[in-house]
């Protein structure tokens, strides 16, 4: 059997957690930037 262990500190956990809210917080306004292009180009 092969076992991981991995060890994390408060603030590594902690930035970490922020780094994802932040990762999502991207991809929204990637989503966002690429519908209000598609927009843009189904008015042209």
């Amino acid at each position: 059997m092969n076992t991981r262990v991995k060890v994390e500190t408060k603030d590594e956990i902690s930035r970490i957690k922020g780094l994802q809210k932040e990762i999502e917080q991207l991809k929204k306004l990637l989503l966002k930037k690429d519908l209000d292009a598609m927009a843009q180009d189904c008015y042209l």
